[in-house]
């Protein structure tokens, strides 16, 4: 299990490019910890070569992989 530091970040969101990961034969998961502590992990086991970020101006956070 690792941490990926993003390819790029602003105050407002981040991405994050992911192919090499899994021509090194892994996949990914993303961890979702919301304020009550609470975490769900989802494993996105098809090639996806993005996966991105974005804080909207109420702090709702949406995520978007492709």
């Amino acid at each position: 299990m690792a941490i990926l530091v993003p390819d790029e970040s602003t105050n407002t969101g981040a991405y994050w490019t992911l192919d090499y990961v899994y021509k090194a034969g892994r996949t990914v998961n993303i961890r979702c910890v919301y304020a009550d502590k609470t975490s769900v992990d989802i494993n996105l086991p098809e090639n996806i070569q993005k996966c991105s970020y974005r804080i909207d101006g109420k702090k709702k956070i949406e995520v978007y992989c492709q």
